[in-house]
């Protein structure tokens, strides 16, 4: 059933794009009422913030990319939607009903679909949730919690569940009691077929917590055994996440992120451990800041989401467990983000511990204590390789380990005050630790420098607000509206003065006619970063002087043309008239 447009005309006025856009990237103030940030899109990591976000016009705009659009096409690229998927999404947020066909029920919803998964997923953290107080079984996952020192409040705050153990579903009863379909717990990973045909639940006798999406919204389960690994070691797992799906991916999720996020905005800090209890541990102590990662390494998408939310000069408080692999995933989280945040490191505790551990031990001021002694994670890592350094071999050992260390940095700086640093402490030249330069970064793809020009934007906005105003100007009669304006924004005036002439909103209408992605995006261009209107003949006159020089190179570079070296000639007679 289509969508009727007043529909998303309430849909598109009531939900705020710069709110929305807040939940994916930290934006901070531009001119203009404006605001930017990182691009938050997917296939899109950069570390200067080229997103525009207008609230007024409601529209966004990455010049990095070129992506743009209204608030509907965001959700729709950020979250990898459908346009109907986003338009629901939209309107559950912002209390805007939308017509639906009758009779229609979850048997009508294609198989699979995000929607689909995602109930079935909160049905089953509703039923784990109750059973964890109501069910016999669950007594050994309430004391796992308590030894631990987390109480009923902690299980409610997080969710905690526990899965009963059956010899067939639990759960393929109360999703048939909700109306989901028969396939919707087999699609979203919570039921499996056995050997002898007979469905189980996959999270049976484990421990739950539920996981979230940056907005809060379920996209899986993590689900810790309660077993007793010696008695069948082969089949044991200590952990098991929901499968990857349209919603889940261990790699791209963070445990916590969603109740973390106010206060990592806040601080400009995160921390980052490794377990669900460890999350839950530094929460307690008081520190809200505080993520986990789901049963995986630290990865760049994870550095993504935390690189929004921290801007370009937060900080990143790593404080996994007290050991060797626990150290060698820190130094992995400081190359990958080193670029865009301060990484410190936190030590919870002696070789073998971590913050959970930490805080049974010595309760919630020893994990803030661990916290407060943050020490850089660089210069903490190059300092263990030269305790042992006491003699000339070991020494060149150090300096090998430490040269393929820092050679893994990108940032200058960081390096040679590095290579200082350690020179200093190992006693030999600077020159003897080689640390090779860091690759230069391809340049922003689809955007000529003069894009991003103000001047350049304004005059090309209010030729499309007044399709008459170029016939107005005072300009020499060998002008064209391409030696003002970049080649895109040209087409862009052009095809608004095709409009309608009762046509409303030129700008609507441009992004509701616009030919492909690149017209839109030219579009988006504009209306998401028009600057502060200045007076025409001086928005010519600054367009002459940014744009000019580089139009009359593109002029002059088929000079074998007579006609185009006369031209020439005359455009740079206008353009010097323009500029005084």
């Amino acid at each position: 059933m289509r969508i009727p447009d007043q529909t998303l005309g309430q849909i598109r006025e009531r939900a705020t794009i710069d709110e929305i856009v807040a939940r994916y990237t930290r934006l901070a103030p531009a001119s203009r009422g404006e605001s930017k940030g990182c691009c938050p899109l997917p296939d899109h990591d950069e570390r200067t913030p080229s997103f525009y976000v207008n609230p007024g016009t409601g529209v966004f705009h990455c010049f990095g990319c070129s992506c743009g659009g209204d608030v509907i096409t965001f959700l729709e690229l950020v979250e990898q939607l459908t346009f109907r998927e986003a338009v629901e999404q939209l309107a559950e947020q912002v209390g805007v009903a939308i017509p639906t066909e009758p009779e229609q029920t979850h048997r009508g919803s294609a198989v699979g679909t995000p929607k689909l998964l995602r109930a079935a997923l909160e049905v089953a953290a509703d039923v784990y949730s109750t059973a964890i107080t109501d069910d016999l079984g669950a007594a050994q996952a309430r004391r796992y919690l308590t030894d631990r020192c987390f109480t009923d409040v902690h299980i409610r705050q997080w969710g905690i569940g526990y899965a009963p153990r059956a010899h067939t579903t639990v759960l393929g009863v109360h999703l048939a009691a909700r109306g989901l379909p028969a396939s919707a717990g087999h699609d979203a990973g919570l039921i499996r077929q056995g050997r002898t045909g007979q469905p189980y639940d996959t999270f049976a006798g484990r421990l739950i917590w539920p996981l979230h999406d940056p907005q809060g919204r379920i996209v899986g389960l993590a689900g810790r055994s309660l077993d007793n690994p010696s008695r069948n070691p082969e089949r044991y797992r200590k952990y098991v996440n929901s499968d990857d799906s349209a919603l889940f991916r261990k790699s791209d999720t963070l445990f916590g992120l969603d109740a973390a996020r106010p206060a990592i905005v806040k601080h400009r800090r995160v921390i980052v451990v490794e377990g669900y209890t460890d999350v839950m541990a530094v929460a307690a102590a008081g520190h809200r800041e505080v993520v986990g990662v789901c049963g995986t390494a630290f990865t760049a998408a994870h550095a993504r989401l935390l690189s929004r939310l921290l801007g370009s000069d937060g900080e990143i408080v790593v404080m996994l467990d007290a050991d060797n692999a626990g150290q060698t995933a820190a130094w992995k989280i400081a190359v990958t983000c080193h670029q865009f945040a301060t990484v410190t490191l936190a030590v919870p505790g002696k070789r073998g511990s971590d913050p959970c551990q930490l805080r049974v031990d010595h309760g919630d001021q020893a994990v803030r204590d661990a916290v407060n002694a943050r020490q850089p994670l660089i210069r903490q890592m190059l300092g263990r390789l030269l305790a042992d350094a006491d003699t000339p071999e070991k020494a060149a050992v150090a300096v090998r380990r430490a040269t393929a260390m820092l050679d893994e940095l990108a940032d200058d700086v960081l390096i040679l005050r590095y290579r200082r640093w350690l020179a200093s402490e190992l006693g030999i030249a600077e020159g003897q630790l080689q640390v090779h330069a860091p690759p230069t970064p391809p340049p922003s793809r689809n955007v000529t420098p003069f894009e991003h020009l103000d001047c350049i934007r304004d005059l090309a906005a209010q030729l499309i607000d007044d399709p008459t105003l170029w016939s107005r100007l005072r300009l020499p009669d060998v002008f064209e509206l391409a030696d003002l304006l970049p080649d895109r924004y040209c087409a862009v005036v052009e095809r608004a003065a095709t409009a309608p002439p009762d046509t409303p909103d030129r700008w609507a209408w441009l992004l509701s006619t616009a030919p492909d992605e690149a017209a839109r995006a030219a579009v988006t261009a504009l209306r998401a970063g028009t600057p502060d209107q200045r007076e025409p003949m001086r928005a010519v006159s600054e367009c002459a002087r940014a744009y000019g020089p580089a139009r009359l190179a593109a002029v002059r570079s088929n000079t074998a043309d007579p006609a185009t070296v006369r031209r020439f000639a005359q455009l740079a007679a206008g353009l010097s008239r323009l500029m005084r």
